[in-house]
């Protein structure tokens, strides 16, 4: 209640969204096995000669994805955002809102912990950011959550303009979360 900006049964629907999210998405994962690329649709022949196909295939990112949160779901906002990305084969960095820095340090020590998170997946920063999104590169995603302001200084950056980062924002609310 102190340190998340909700009362106290919202905390609680806080944390049974996130491990009801990484639990959803952990069983997605086990039905993927150990495949690293995964197919879209079937094959498609692209001229009159058979021997030429096209398949869409989705493959793991080799960056890492930078997960901001907003402050009033610490938990659920980031096992939204890091399921989809431990599916797509990225480690994690999650920045949550300053204000919820205690709530997120305990989450990752939980996470830590109990090994819900694979070694080498989940990395955390509290505090400022910095220079972070100075270093992002088009392998990296960034998802944010939070103000329409915040959302539209991040899209703008010039880093991640020249190298054509992806950026999700959810801003004020007006964005939904599709599973």
């Amino acid at each position: 209640e102190q340190n998340g900006g909700n009362t106290r049964s919202d905390a609680k629907f806080d944390i049974d969204g996130a491990t009801g999210t990484l639990a959803f998405y952990a069983k997605l994962g086990e039905k993927m096995g150990d495949k690293k690329v995964l197919t879209d649709g079937d094959a498609i022949q692209l001229t009159r000669n058979p021997r030429w196909v096209g398949q869409h295939v989705y493959t793991p990112r080799r960056g890492v994805a930078v997960l901001i949160n907003a402050f009033n779901i610490p938990a659920w906002g980031f096992a939204e955002k890091a399921a989809c990305a431990l599916l797509a084969g990225m480690p994690v960095i999650n920045k949550p809102a300053t204000s919820t820095s205690l709530v997120a340090a305990r989450i990752t020590e939980i996470l830590v912990e109990s090994g819900v998170m694979p070694e080498g997946t989940y990395s955390a920063v509290t505090g400022s950011a910095g220079d972070m999104l100075d270093h992002v590169n088009w392998q990296d995603v960034i998802a944010f959550t939070g103000s329409s302001d915040t959302g539209l200084f991040i899209r703008s950056r010039e880093n991640i303009l020249r190298q054509n980062v992806r950026v999700n924002v959810e801003a004020d609310s007006l964005n939904a979360a599709v599973l």
